[in-house]
């Protein structure tokens, strides 16, 4: 993952020091610059959780994703920026 990349496509500039406030805006920033969009299944594409296939999706290709890509994606992002974090399933 392109790091800087990653940042460029959502708008983020400034220090990356894992903070509370830098996951507030970094959270911020992805929900307002990368849709939530489901429409892969309707051209034909399989939906995948493989992070270099989702960060070529989304970051490289400039589309959107579902719940599971982008909240997989965006806890790519948080590792690689030392924050710890872990997936959780939710459930109603």
């Amino acid at each position: 993952m392109d790091i800087d990349k990653y940042l460029a496509r959502i708008g983020f500039t400034g220090d990356c020091t894992p903070s509370v406030e830098l996951l507030h805006k970094l959270h911020a920033l992805h929900v307002g610059a990368i849709a939530f969009e489901n429409i892969s299944p309707y051209i034909g594409v399989m939906a995948t959780l493989a992070p270099d296939e989702l960060y070529s999706r989304i970051i490289e290709q400039r589309r959107g994703g579902g719940c599971y890509e982008l909240n997989g994606l965006f806890h790519e992002l948080l590792l690689a920026l030392r924050f710890s974090a872990t997936l959780l399933p939710a459930k109603l």
